[in-house]
This record gives C-alpha cells, sequence and structure tokens, in this order.
C-alpha cells in the first residue's frame, strides 16, 4: 500500500539532500520493502502488507 504523491512537492533524503523525481505523481514505499525507496516497486502485494488506514 502506497501513498500517492503529486503536484508541486520536493521530496528529501533525512539529512536533507534532494530526491529526484522522474514523474509528476509518485507512489512512496510504506512497506519498507521496495527496491527503489523512497518509491514504490509493488512488493508489498507479494509480501502480504496490509495497513489500516
Amino acid at each position: 500500500m502506497a501513498r500517492s504523491c503529486c503536484g508541486d512537492v520536493d521530496l528529501v533524503t533525512a539529512e536533507g539532500e534532494p530526491i529526484p523525481r522522474h514523474r509528476r505523481t509518485v507512489a512512496l514505499c510504506r512497506c519498507g520493502l521496495s527496491t527503489i525507496k523512497p518509491f514504490c516497486d509493488g512488493t508489498h502485494k507479494a509480501a502480504g502488507f496490509r495497513t489500516d488506514d
């Protein structure tokens, strides 16, 4: 279950370094298993990750 993000949003690392976006809308990883963090790669589906919200 990813969190979608679109529009004029700046993504940065915990250290404040910019994270480049290559699309207008991106999905952020919430399960922690993505191989392309911080972006979602769909791994949560195979892992069975679920959330209450």
